[in-house]
């Protein structure tokens, strides 16, 4: 388990802190400030997770971080792929508590397996005196409860099972053999290179016994520093006189990500390190950290069900993280709305609700006058996107937490204090229909902005039940989203229509019906429109950011726009749209979803 609180302590040891570092040259300044904020709120993680590790000497973490510092140059899934199929040995870098690099890994066993090939896994996370106990759970004759217990998986490994189950299952399903490669003792770095040694020696003599077959290994990714376990398998492979092709994956390596940001390449997903070494992206290094934090919580709690854990302090760094952005001292910004005038914004976080909760959360929204059919409304909405901030509460509710959703709720939290309608909801009365779609539009613009600030990887794009083209996709799409097919079609040809008025506007001679319809439509069609709307400007404000042509200052002034003027929020939705460059995906695409 404390092996990543080493590799946080390592950074610090080699003398060079994230916000202490020369920053690097960026393709913009706001690149270079967005980069700045990013590093200074993970720092704040990182003191956090700081004090739990006593180890005197990370010498193996900085090997391994002083290694991966730079890139060769970028690369693609395919060309990757193609890598993969040319080796004998993978071993692939896991961050054992970020589920986006299980996920990863089940991913590549379900591709290789749908092309027929024949591959044995090899994973650290089970010692190999345990392996009679594996191998009767993949045969089935173990239920899953005894077999976690007979590897005495809490004690001994820790980490969230549902993410391991994942590969672990993708396995069994497809016949692929599994082998426990770790010894004890494993929390001890004094011992490091003797367990490298004895896993090294396994590897080498599962690949003799299951020849003909590709071995993929699972491991920290510390352990493949190229001076760590790829050095001593390549010297057995020698000393045996065997010759095996060896890959070496990555993923999320901090340096890099920084790197491809300042860039401008923080949309790279695979980028080639050296020859036979490459880096998945699947995750920022804010994720990565808050996911360790979150795990350090649940340990240090006699409670480990993960419904049990207090998500608060984590939706509170994230709204620090938003607060940072539009410069804004929690402690000494005053608000100024009837109510919490001149109370601090510290004072004003909102109340965090989970599924544990539930009921104090249906009381607080029952004396907060909602009525049975809009508490109903608002669970559906938390069971379809898994989060929502409910500002005439001043709540956030987390039906099941995922820190893009939490960081829009925390985005969300900001921009109603920031103008003022905290327990209010001013806008929602006394409106024109078309001035409350496009507020809330705009809601959901700067909430999605918000969570590109943490994850930047995050794209509407591959999210959105709209823009599958695929006739069994989009099929499944509708069947997620709750509507009938036709208000599903309707979706897509109003967002078509929308972005095509936007950037031919002279073409119109009035605007068009469908989409006077859909501002007046209600229920879920019309929460769909103002989603996908505000997703695409959102998208438009951050790449327009990044490049330079919309201001830090000016983002922070739309966070206090409250948009009294009938028709204000209109002019500021078309004003910006014309401004920022398009998303890069054709609108028309829409059209065909």
């Amino acid at each position: 388990m404390n092996c990543i609180l080493t590799y946080v302590a390592a950074q610090k040891q080699r003398g060079e802190s994230l916000v202490s570092r020369p920053l690097l040259k960026c393709v913009t300044g706001n690149v270079t400030e967005k980069i700045s904020l990013l590093k200074r709120e993970i720092a704040k993680l990182q003191r956090e997770i700081d004090g739990a590790d006593h180890y005197s000497d990370a010498q193996y973490i900085r090997d391994f971080l002083r290694e991966f510092r730079s890139y060769l140059r970028p690369s693609c899934p395919e060309e990757l792929d193609t890598e993969i199929a040319a080796s004998d040995l993978i071993l692939i870098g896991d961050y054992h508590a970020l589920p986006q690099s299980q996920l990863f890994q089940a991913e590549l066993l379900e591709r290789l397996a749908a092309k027929g090939e024949r591959m044995v896994l090899c994973v650290e996370m089970v010692y190999s005196q345990n392996q009679r106990a594996l191998d009767r759970w993949l045969a089935g004759q173990m239920k899953e409860k005894e077999f976690l217990a007979r590897i005495r998986y809490d004690s001994e490994w820790g980490y969230d099972w549902s993410s391991f189950k994942k590969v672990f299952e993708v396995a069994r399903q497809h016949g692929i053999p599994i082998f426990g490669i770790d010894s004890p003792p494993r929390n001890d770095l004094r011992y490091i290179h003797r367990r490298d040694r004895s896993i090294a020696a396994k590897i080498v003599e599962i690949a003799a016994q299951n020849s003909g077959c590709r071995v993929l290994v699972a491991i920290g990714e510390s352990h493949l520093a190229s001076r760590h376990l790829p050095a001593k398998i390549a010297r057995m492979l020698q000393e045996q006189g065997v010759q095996k092709k060896t890959l070496v994956i990555l993923q999320n390596v901090d340096d890099i990500f920084w790197k491809l940001s300042c860039e401008g390449k923080e949309d790279s997903t695979v980028v080639q390190l050296s020859d036979g070494k490459f880096c998945v992206f699947n995750a920022s290094p804010f994720r990565k950290y808050e996911a360790y934090f979150q795990l350090l919580q649940r340990w240090q709690s006699e409670e480990v069900d993960e419904e049990e854990v207090d998500l608060t302090s984590t939706l509170y760094s994230l709204i620090d993280a938003v607060l940072e952005f539009v410069k804004i001292n929690k402690h000494t910004f005053r608000l100024s709305q009837e109510g919490l005038r001149g109370k601090a914004m510290v004072d004003a976080f909102p109340e965090i609700y989970s599924l544990h909760n539930l009921e104090n959360f249906r009381g607080a929204l029952r004396h907060a006058g909602f009525s049975k059919r809009e508490m109903n409304d608002l669970l559906h909405h938390v069971r379809q996107k898994g989060s929502c901030y409910i500002p005439r509460l001043n709540a956030i509710y987390l039906g099941q937490f995922n820190l893009v959703h939490g960081a829009e709720e925390a985005a969300h939290f900001v921009h109603f204090a920031c103008k003022g309608e905290l327990l209010a909801g001013f806008h929602r009365r006394r409106r024109f229909r078309h001035d409350l779609f496009y507020i809330q539009v705009l809601e959901e613009a700067l909430a999605y902005f918000g969570s590109k600030l943490i994850e930047p990887g995050r794209s509407h794009f591959r999210e959105s039940l709209f823009w599958n083209h695929e006739v069994d996709g989009k099929r499944h799409s509708v069947a997620v989203s709750g509507l009938s097919w036709r208000d599903f079609q309707f979706i897509g040809r109003f967002l078509a229509l929308h972005k095509d008025l936007e950037a031919r506007s002279s073409r119109y001679s009035e605007v068009p019906a469908e989409i006077l319809q859909g501002i007046q439509s209600c229920g879920k069609k019309y929460h769909y429109l103002i989603h996908e709307l505000g997703y695409l400007l959102g998208e438009q404000i951050y790449d327009g950011y990044l490049q330079g042509e919309i201001s830090r200052d000016e983002i922070r002034k739309m966070f206090f726009q409250r948009f009294e003027e009938s028709g204000s929020a209109l002019k500021t939705y078309l004003k910006l749209a014309e401004r920022l460059a398009p998303c890069s995906m054709e609108p028309e695409a829409a059209a065909r979803a």
